[in-house]
């Protein structure tokens, strides 16, 4: 990260002292970076805008940019800290790695560093520069403008910049010309994503929609009971009803789980995390046995009398899960147990 930024750095010194006399605009294009170079005078420079999407930068206005992706707006008051006559204000857009001098379990927000020298001096401004980051939709106080303030260590500051998010656009605005980037605050980000009215919602949602197909497996697992009685010899029926009582399983261990957290005993808790998982390992087990026993009677159709067909793939499909749970509990009990989930209702 280190040798990025001193690149980055050096190209902003070279540019900013580079002019084009015929061409007080230029462009410049490359797959990380997106670069407007304005050569201009202090009696000329009267503010600028620059827009800047995923392979394009302008300042012209009237060039239509599709989807764009920063907003960047420089006050004219940009001339007042400068003494030359002719100068250079240079705004790039550079594409850098998430993780780029990523502190506090935040990153940067799209992988985007914004960079905005006039002149070869730094200065502070009255009225704030303003940069605006299109972005997918984020948790409520998960931005925070930062700038790139140099030093021994360099780190990210949120000095002299003020942050606002409608959850799809950031705006920020800052008093001063240096490198900006948008931080996204990965722990805030993952812990608000229900709010406790959509997390209630969804509870009954699951309860009603377990509820619904409990009904059905009981009355499924009723007609292949039946059934099997008639038809002793079809695999194809017992493998059903095997099938049809591990969703129920699974399903009874979803409401028991809604149901008896609220009573906290670790106990109870560990108990029904080994049944979830056992009727988890179960269902895929009989998913399996369906599978293998759909490709005996359609693929292989000959020769497909399996001595105590039935007990076997009952070990495999029941055995086996309870074995895998066994062990998993043997080697470290704390695998199962007490989990939250944190919602905004308990920030």
């Amino acid at each position: 990260m280190a040798s990025m930024l001193k690149q980055i750095s050096y190209l902003e010194s070279l540019l900013v002292n580079i002019y084009f006399i015929d061409q007080p605009l230029k462009t410049i294009l490359t797959q990380n970076v997106k670069v407007q170079l304005i050569g201009t005078g202090l009696s000329d420079f009267n503010g600028a805008k620059v827009i800047s999407n995923s392979s394009w930068i302008t300042s012209n206005q009237a060039t239509e940019v599709i989807d764009p992706s920063v907003e960047i707006t420089l006050p004219k008051e940009v001339k007042n800290g400068l003494h030359s006559p002719i100068f250079n204000i240079v705004i790039a857009v550079y594409k850098v790695p998430a993780s780029f001098l990523s502190q506090n379990k935040s990153k940067v927000l799209n992988g985007t560093l914004i960079g905005i020298t006039a002149g070869n001096q730094s200065m502070k401004l009255n009225n704030s520069v303003t940069f605006t980051v299109t972005h997918t939709k984020q948790p409520e106080n998960s931005t925070k403008c930062v700038f790139l303030e140099f030093g021994s260590t360099d780190h990210w500051s949120d000095s002299g910049c003020t942050t606002k998010s409608n959850g799809i656009q950031t705006k920020c605005s800052c008093n001063h010309l240096t490198f900006f980037a948008v931080l996204l605050d990965l722990d805030r980000n993952g812990s608000e994503g229900l709010d406790p009215r959509t997390a209630s919602n969804l509870k009954y949602i699951t309860q009603i929609g377990l509820g619904i197909s409990i009904i059905f497996l009981v009355i499924s697992i009723t007609y292949y009971m039946c059934s099997s009685k008639k038809m002793a010899k079809d695999f194809s029926i017992k493998i059903h009803l095997n099938l049809c009582i591990s969703v129920l399983l699974l399903d009874m261990n979803f409401l028991l789980n809604i149901w008896l957290f609220q009573l906290h005993i670790n106990t109870l808790c560990v108990v029904l995390a080994i049944s979830l998982h056992y009727s988890v390992l179960s269902l895929f087990g009989w998913m399996g046995i369906e599978g293998f026993h759909l490709y005996l009677v359609i693929i292989k159709v000959f020769n497909t009398n399996i001595k105590w067909y039935l007990l076997k793939i009952c070990l495999i499909a029941w055995g086996i899960p309870a074995l895998i749970v066994c062990i998993s509990y043997g080697v470290n009990h704390n695998v199962y147990g007490n989990y939250t989930i944190v919602s905004s209702a308990t920030l």
